[in-house]
């Protein structure tokens, strides 16, 4: 399974996790930045209808939702979500 980040330049939430996210990458877990600045990334966020950033969606292999959470997590939290 993948992990789509919706996340913002400007989004403080969404730098405050980036040291978890990157933590989380280097034990081997998927994590796909969608920065909602790109065309591409936006189309994706309205269809998953993205209201808030930072939003974290899990997707299973055929890009289906599995589960979401939205908003700055610590470690043990992002870790316990990501794991399902």
């Amino acid at each position: 399974m993948q992990t789509l980040r919706f996340t913002s330049k400007t989004c403080v939430p969404c730098k405050v996790m980036a040291p978890v996210v990157d933590e989380m990458r280097k034990l081997g877990y998927d994590i796909i930045d969608k920065k909602l600045e790109d065309e591409d990334s936006m189309e994706l966020a309205t269809k998953f209808g993205i209201m808030q950033v930072p939003t974290f969606v899990v997707v299973d292999e055929h890009g289906q939702e599995v589960r979401r959470k939205s908003g700055a997590m610590k470690f043990p939290d992002f870790k316990t979500f990501l794991d399902g």
